[in-house]
């Protein structure tokens, strides 16, 4: 058998797995440490030799295996040595040299090599039967260097510890100050939730009070209508429903010149709509074409095919679900001119008049489309005033920056649309936005305060509600 006879102090044995072993590949390794200036040990990249009970010949890098350990003349084989590779085993961070002392593996110390730290008192040979063992002088293996690195990491520990309890001292404030700013933000929630009630409540008085003998048209782009509607439709002299939108652009939002598709929600059917009417009949059916948005403003490329195609893919709409009437809502368009906007659209107009494919028609104006330099929605009107049974004015489509605070100034705009622009009062509807985000542009206390002034006074035959949000089409 071989044997390796460990006279070195700088050999030390540690646990190895050794895949070269197939059915038992606990072994022990012998490696050599070399002393640094600090009081750390770093391994030779290379073991020196393998110990194993029965193992024979070298692993694949040439390192011989030997079935005896012999140190101070005692020969360790056999049982011993696998008692020795268990209790290397069970202590799997110590390397051991043949004075007993320990070295202790620090993982990775700066320069990314491996250290060993000298502990004493851990491990004794006379188990094994060595008995003359020369105690292991502590001015050799003292690691005076690490004791005093060491100190100087408890330092930085005692700082650092120090450091992080004030952190933590400024977090608690901060938490705190959070939980105060918390509860004044809650605070001025739980009053713009009591204020949105109180307009909500006013909302409803006054719905109840204009509604009355008078139109009430509402755009939706869902089924909600069904219920919503249903007791107003009782008190209101005409109920309009409004489905938006019918889009000249396709699921890719690519312009298709002319060629119609509605992008209303697919629970809105030909029978709903039916049944809808047959139970309410004072209300009306619009398809509005357009958009709200400027993501799809009024676009022609050539006008002949522009008129050919919104004719024949809203002649096929309409007739699929029975509208009544075509409500035309752009509020942007690629170019200034007007001339396209009001020849395409009031040709198409004519023609389903004309071919009795709708009975009635309404325009939804805004500011920023119908400015002298534009003219877009008055001059569509002026081409055959006949053929518009209702004007919309869209009060919440202002592009102004600055918001309407008054009343009185949202019925002098009424009134112009009356006199100059030549909008008659009998066809004249004020539209507004249900929705907070829109309030921006025209509070809603003063949709409130003027609504029933201009009803009242005949400025104005009825009033428009805008209920999509922006999950909707």
């Amino acid at each position: 058998m071989a044997r390796f006879i460990l006279n070195n102090d700088y050999h030390v044995l540690a646990f190895t797995y050794c895949t070269d072993v197939p059915d038992d590949q606990d072994s022990v390794s012998v490696m050599e440490l070399y002393p640094n200036s600090n009081g750390f040990f770093r391994p030779h990249r290379e073991y020196t030799a393998y110990l194993h009970p029965r193992k024979t010949g070298n692993d694949q890098y040439g390192t011989k295996f030997y079935n005896e350990l012999e140190i101070y003349g005692v020969v360790i084989g056999g049982e011993k040595l696998q008692q020795l590779i268990e209790e290397l085993y069970d202590n799997i961070e110590l390397a051991v040299n043949r004075q007993g002392l320990c070295f202790s593996f620090l993982f990775r110390y700066r320069d990314r090599d491996s250290a060993y730290y000298p502990v004493h008192g851990l491990f004794n040979w006379r188990k094994y039967g060595v008995n003359n063992v020369p105690h292991p002088p502590r001015e050799l293996w003292s690691g005076i260097g690490i004791e005093n690195e060491l100190k100087d990491l408890g330092l930085e520990l005692k700082n650092t510890k120090e450091e992080l309890c004030r952190k933590e001292k400024e977090l608690k404030d901060l938490e705190s100050q959070l939980q105060e700013k918390n509860k004044d933000s809650q605070k001025q929630l739980d009053e713009k939730d009591q204020e949105l009630k109180n307009l909500t409540k006013r909302l409803h008085a006054v719905q109840n009070e204009v509604i009355i003998s008078s139109i009430y048209r509402e755009y939706c782009s869902n089924e909600s209508f069904e219920k919503r509607l249903q007791s107003l439709s009782v008190v209101s002299r005409e109920t309009h429903v409004v489905l938006a939108f019918a889009r000249n652009y396709d699921d890719w939002d690519s312009h298709t010149n002319g060629i119609f598709k509605v992008f209303f929600d697919q629970n809105v059917t030909p029978l709903m709509i039916t049944n809808f009417k047959r139970n309410w009949p004072t209300t009306k059916f619009f398809l509005c074409i357009g958009d709200r948005s400027k993501r799809y403003p009024f676009h022609v490329t050539d006008k002949r095919t522009w008129i050919i195609n919104a004719t024949t893919s809203l002649k096929s709409i309409i007739q699929d679900y029975g509208f009544d009437g075509i409500d035309v809502y752009y509020t942007s368009s690629n170019s200034t001119n007007a001339d396209d906007f009001i020849y395409t659209i009031g040709t198409v107009i004519d023609t389903l008049k004309t071919q009795k494919i709708i009975t009635t028609a309404s325009i939804a104006p805004c500011s920023f489309m119908d400015r002298p330099d534009c003219n877009f929605y008055a001059g569509l009107y002026k081409r055959n005033p006949n053929n518009f049974e209702f004007v919309v004015f869209q009060t919440h489509d202002d592009d102004n920056d600055i918001p309407m605070n008054d009343a009185q100034q949202l019925i002098n705009i009424f009134n112009k649309l009356a006199s100059d622009d030549n909008f008659p009062k009998e066809k004249l509807v004020a539209g507004h936005s249900i929705l907070p985000k829109d309030w921006d542009t025209l509070p809603y206390s003063v949709i409130l305060t003027a609504l029933p002034q201009l009803i009242k006074s005949g400025v104005v035959q009825g009033t428009s509600v805008w209920a999509l949000t922006d999950d909707q089409p």
